[in-house]
């Protein structure tokens, strides 16, 4: 009997530590998801300021000429 008890000790003591651990992953994954949603919105911001200057910069090229 106290083989046993001893045995769940430990398995629990185990099941303990892989909780730690996963819940410390899973605090790190957030914090990285939160990052690469910023820097997505950053660049989603650049690209569309980049398009503006595109087509501005089109809007002002000379149009074709009929001769």
């Amino acid at each position: 009997m106290q083989d046993e008890l001893e045995a769940m000790i430990t398995r629990v003591e185990r099941m303990a530590d892989a909780l730690k651990t996963a819940r410390a992953e899973n605090q790190a994954l957030r914090a990285e998801l939160a990052s690469k949603a910023a820097e997505a919105g950053s660049l989603q911001s650049r690209l569309s300021a980049a398009r503006d200057r595109i087509a501005h910069l089109l809007e002002r090229l000379p149009g074709e000429t009929t001769e």
